[in-house]
């Protein structure tokens, strides 16, 4: 990193650069995509409260054992995907999508009672196998050690 007269050796925020969510580009300052993005902010909070409005407000049996593991926001905030999980077999995940699908124009409505957006996000509930892969590949390791002994 070279000496920059504007800004000195550590950057805008008094930081190295490394440091900051910016990059340096011959001498100029170019924000990371991610970091400052409106979209992943408030997609980030989309999915806080739809996780808090689903264990405090949606009574539905079939969603009890889902967990909301992340959230997408299109640029434009009018459409959400919200990631989910559920343990148990290919039955408790349709059974869950299904309870979600029901409970959405709720959660919708819930969302912009407690969000001041000018759009309410229309949302789409996508499963997310990630837990199910890393519990597979745990007993998988669990086998090779048990194995291997």
């Amino acid at each position: 990193f070279e000496h920059n007269a504007e800004f000195g050796k550590k950057g805008i925020l008094g930081q190295p650069p490394s440091e900051q969510s910016r990059f340096y580009i011959n001498n100029t300052v170019e924000t990371d995509m991610l970091a400052g993005k409106r979209a992943v902010r408030v997609g980030d909070k989309v999915g806080k409260e739809v996780a808090v409005i689903l264990l405090e407000r949606v009574r539905d049996p079939r969603i009890r054992d889902v967990t909301i593991t992340g959230s997408r926001l299109s640029d434009d905030l009018k459409q959400a995907r919200i990631y989910f999980s559920v343990l148990g077999g290919e039955l408790d995940v349709e059974r869950a999508q299904a309870g979600l699908k029901s409970a959405r124009s709720f959660i919708k409505k819930e969302i912009g009672r407690r969000m001041s957006l000018r759009y309410v996000p229309e949302i789409k509930f996508v499963y997310d196998s990630s837990l199910e892969r890393g519990n597979h590949f745990e007993r998988l390791f669990a086998r090779l050690e048990s194995n291997k002994s």
